[in-house]
């Protein structure tokens, strides 16, 4: 059997979870701060106030509440603008003083993804499993990809497949966040070398996966998994077709070299030649 090969593990950071980025995908543009006329500062103050309005699907502001939810709304504006330590700060003026509020969930939900954002795993688990059980925040299968993210840097891929396998069906508002719990399942399934699990999660992954980084990084786990198992046949066909997405990059001869010791170990050394040249 090949010694262990991970050609992906190379540029994993580039691949998987970006979610420092993605977390802001209703971030507010803010080009018209530091501007002069008193008009640009109140129509960035009114979209600001509208994008946090629709982002939190609305808060209705009683005269005695004005306070707490000036605090939510600048959290939300704070957060858009990926200002998390000054976000993180009205989430937690809001929850001291009001936790039994009606958008309490909303404000740790905030306070969660500023903590992620700026790596206090430790901080933002304890949150997501929190909210995990809110009846208000109906992003489930995001909180799961979180936690579970949480999970794995905190203690490892182990204790966080539950966390992805369930949040695979959960409901959510955006593909993105099922796509990464499938993808992550297999990786840290991969990265226990727990191959018979890892060979089937990619192949449940793969009828999803649209094209792109997450889909050719899965394939590649899947089919060597394949091939750690001894089922050359099917290791074969996975690296063959995984060549499709891959020409003239840096991990053509890689791939190309496992198709062609698949094909050889299968007992095809002749059908392995064509790989070995496109190896070269």
């Amino acid at each position: 059997m090949l010694y262990s090969v991970d050609v992906l593990r190379c540029h994993s950071d580039i691949i998987m979870m970006r979610e420092s980025c993605c977390m802001t995908e209703n971030t507010t543009k803010t080009s018209i701060i530091g501007r002069k006329s008193p008009w640009a500062t109140r129509l960035w103050a009114f979209g600001l106030a509208a994008s946090v309005f629709l982002y939190l699907g609305g808060v209705s502001v009683r005269a005695d509440d004005v306070d707490a939810a000036s605090k939510l709304y600048n959290g939300n504006a704070l957060y858009n603008m990926k200002v998390y330590s000054a976000a993180m700060a009205e989430y937690r003026a809001f929850l001291a003083a009001n936790s039994q509020h009606a958008k309490a969930d909303e404000a740790r939900y905030g306070l969660a993804l500023c903590l992620y954002g700026v790596g206090k795993h430790n901080e933002a688990e304890p949150l997501f499993r929190e909210l995990q059980k809110s009846s208000i925040i109906p992003d489930k299968q995001r909180i799961a990809v979180l936690l579970g993210e949480c999970v794995r840097k905190l203690r490892g891929s182990a204790e966080a497949d539950p966390i992805f396998d369930a949040a695979t069906t959960l409901p959510g508002t955006n593909t993105y966040y099922r796509n990464m719990a499938l993808a992550y399942l297999v990786d840290g399934r991969f990265s226990l070398a727990k191959w018979k699990e890892a060979a089937e999660a990619a192949d449940k992954a793969l009828k999803i996966l649209p094209a792109g980084d997450l889909a050719v990084r899965t394939a590649y786990q899947g089919a060597y998994a394949r091939y750690q198992l001894a089922e050359m046949d099917a290791a074969a066909v996975g690296f063959e077709a995984l060549l499709n997405s891959i020409t003239n990059t840096p991990l053509e001869g890689q791939v190309a070299f496992l198709w062609g010791e698949s094909l050889r170990e299968g007992g095809k050394a002749k059908a392995s030649e064509a790989a070995y040249l496109q190896a070269a």
